[in-house]
């Protein structure tokens, strides 16, 4: 081979070396990339946890927003929660805001609810990753969504209701949700969780396919 063929043939090597590179490297960037923002979407899930568990309002809204409906749910003895509904935001309802002694719980209730729907605008925008999601807040999702399943008034409430139904399926599938009904058998009103799938399909079919393609689509 002549002198300006070698030089060719290494030139179209270079070349070929070259161009190889460039996609390794724009493949680790991408990579990288996607990790970084998994990370990021993981973390955000985790410090919306720490608002419930940690300092700060919201966890003291839900601390003592639970100590409020156990009080006023175990008189008979039986350490459990108090089923609030609708009626409980009027009149002389525990929740009314109607009634100077009730304002405190009904703001925490509010606040309660506010949370979960941040949530379920957090996950419907991929803001946070939905198995860091889980993993972290699941089961404070789905405690609340049956003690509240009879509070519908709220706007707000329909976030928990999806989340509800997310957190439940979810849980079914990781074999998670038979331990938390055994471990909350009295929790609700004295009985333990009901199928709340059941209790609001013929309701909520239309809610309940939109919470499905959302959560899919942060997978």
């Amino acid at each position: 081979m002549e002198a300006d063929g070698w030089f060719e043939a290494i030139a179209a090597i270079a070349t070929v070396g070259a161009l190889g590179a460039a996609i390794w490297q724009l493949w680790v960037g991408n990579r990288d990339r996607r990790d970084s923002e998994q990370s990021t979407r993981a973390d955000r899930a985790m410090k919306l946890f720490e608002e419930v568990v940690a300092g700060g309002d919201t966890a003291k809204a839900f601390h003592e927003l639970s100590l409020y409906l156990r009080r006023l749910g175990s008189d008979g003895g039986v350490v459990t929660w108090y089923l609030a509904d609708d009626d409980d935001l009027q009149g002389e309802g525990v929740f009314s805001p109607a009634q100077p002694t009730s304002e405190e719980a009904f703001a925490k209730l509010y606040t309660v609810l506010w949370f979960f729907e941040r949530v379920q605008g957090s996950l419907a925008s991929k803001v946070i990753d939905p198995s860091a999601c889980f993993r972290t807040t699941g089961f404070h999702i789905w405690w609340w969504d049956q003690l509240l399943r009879d509070v519908n008034l709220p706007k707000a409430s329909s976030a928990l209701s999806e989340l509800g139904r997310w957190v439940t399926a979810e849980a079914a599938a990781s074999g998670e949700l038979e331990m938390w009904h055994t471990k909350c058998a009295t929790d609700f009103g004295g009985g333990g969780p009901i199928d709340l799938h059941s209790v609001r399909s013929a309701s909520s079919k239309e809610s309940g396919g939109r919470s499905e393609a959302w959560a899919q689509s942060n997978v």
